[in-house]
């Protein structure tokens, strides 16, 4: 497969260029922000760089999908923001979600748990600490390809790590909310 854009293959930058052109591209700029798209090199070399104890782990995934799933949760907890899914985007403006004052908001999917798809998360919420803590403990072979990358990074992994978080910082007098808020079907949904 021939490569170019920093080592991206030519179908994956048409399909960056398809998207980042179309409107789902404009409805992400909704907002003042800034767009990053992240190349498994800069992956790598951001991982190496911000979190060197992870690099092992990160270099030894098998599938590639495991490092894609990886990384997003290592930027959002270095940098904050809102990662989304190249094949995914927005029907409406972000800022009633991003103007609340939610620091983690998490989409609710079926037939369970969370999707891992768009996540918003505050820089250095514990959250997001946990969730790259937890890709150590997660990072196992599950039989086949699709176990092993939804449990040990994809949306199965997010999950557990959701209810880990969950569990141990139950609501209180004095923590009435949830740290965490989960959108629902009617906000999130393809």
């Amino acid at each position: 497969m021939e490569k170019d854009l920093d080592g991206m293959s030519r179908g994956h930058a048409r399909l960056v260029s398809r998207v980042a052109n179309g409107q789902r591209y404009r409805a992400l700029k909704c907002h003042d922000s800034e767009y990053m798209l992240w190349t498994d090199d800069q992956s790598r070399r951001f991982i190496s760089e911000k979190y060197p104890q992870f690099l092992a782990m990160f270099d030894g995934y098998e599938y590639p999908i495991q490092r894609a799933d990886a990384i997003r949760y290592f930027i959002l907890h270095h940098f904050g923001g809102i990662y989304m899914d190249l094949d995914i985007g927005c029907k409406r403006r972000l800022e009633p979600l991003i103007s609340g004052d939610w620091d983690v908001i998490l989409p609710r999917t079926k037939p369970v748990g969370v999707s891992n798809d768009l996540i918003f998360s505050a820089r250095r919420h514990p959250f997001m600490e946990a969730t790259i803590h937890g890709l150590i403990a997660f990072d196992h072979r599950y039989v086949t390809n699709y176990p092993t990358v939804m449990f040990s990074t994809g949306p199965m992994f997010l999950s557990a790590q959701y209810g880990l978080y969950s569990s141990a910082h139950p609501l209180t007098p004095v923590h009435p909310r949830p740290q965490i808020r989960i959108l629902p079907k009617s906000l999130y949904g393809k």
